[in-house]
């Protein structure tokens, strides 16, 4: 009697904490974080990419301000590294990169095992010889212009995502891209329920400053919030942008 009493109170802990959790995702969508940010009328493009699920980061590949080629390295590529104009960076769980063919396909073991138990992560890097196209529903992509120092503040932070070498460059993990034109590398900090890739590209858009959900584990908070970015204002002018390095950025901090 006393052990079905005490599975009874587990499983009404589990199902007080799954119904909590989904009353936190529409509400910390909706709170919005920045919301003063606006799109500037001469700055840097980035772009967030969405499959439907999950959020990349997408970037130059090199301007005046970082050149990401100088900490990865381009052997596994199909070609040179700056021969793609744009990268983009997802950061996750290795269960729903490596082993999901299709979000449709997804298993109760694979979710369970990335949500419920903290688990290592890796980063994805996508060579990009253009923009993403929006083939699907589900799939969007909004541009976001930023300032240089927001720029560096990015790149510093999806940098700092990476477990790095001794030369500070990122670790590869071989033989395990989609594509002659993605890889992946061993990345630093632990994903479950309330650290999921979306939460990561959140806390990316909240430290530089963009307007973005106060928390959202999922795509659709955040794009919810990037859809009302107001346009740039116009300018007669704007003020060259500075030459800073990421290096320089990182070192002061």
């Amino acid at each position: 009697m006393i052990i079905l009493t005490v599975i009874g109170y587990i499983l009404l802990a589990i199902a007080v904490f799954i119904i909590l959790f989904l009353l936190m995702i529409p509400i910390g969508s909706w709170i919005t974080v920045n919301r003063k940010f606006k799109n500037i009328s001469t700055g840097i493009d980035i772009y967030l990419s969405t499959n439907g699920m999950h959020i990349d980061f997408i970037v130059p590949t090199q301007n005046h301000l970082f050149d990401w080629s100088t900490i990865t390295d381009s052997t596994p590529f199909a070609k040179s590294l700056r021969d793609y104009p744009f990268l983009g960076f997802g950061w996750g769980d290795p269960g729903f990169f490596l082993e999901l063919e299709a979000w449709d396909k997804l298993t109760f073991k694979i979710a369970s095992r990335a949500l419920l138990i903290p688990t290592p992560t890796i980063m994805h890097i996508i060579g990009l010889e253009a923009l993403p196209k929006v083939p699907e529903e589900k799939s969007k992509v909004e541009k976001v212009t930023i300032n240089p120092s927001q720029y560096l503040g990015l790149c510093s932070f999806i940098y700092k995502a990476f477990d790095l070498d001794k030369k500070h460059k990122t670790k590869l993990i071989p033989d395990v891209g989609y594509t002659e034109h993605d890889n992946f590398y061993h990345a630093k900090g632990r994903y479950h329920a309330f650290h999921t890739c979306n939460y990561w590209v959140n806390k990316g858009l909240k430290k530089i400053g963009v307007r973005t959900a106060l928390w959202s584990p999922l795509d659709r908070g955040i794009f919810y919030q990037l859809k009302k970015i107001a346009s740039p204002q116009k300018r007669s002018s704007d003020p060259p942008s500075p030459t800073n390095k990421l290096s320089n950025t990182i070192s002061n901090q």
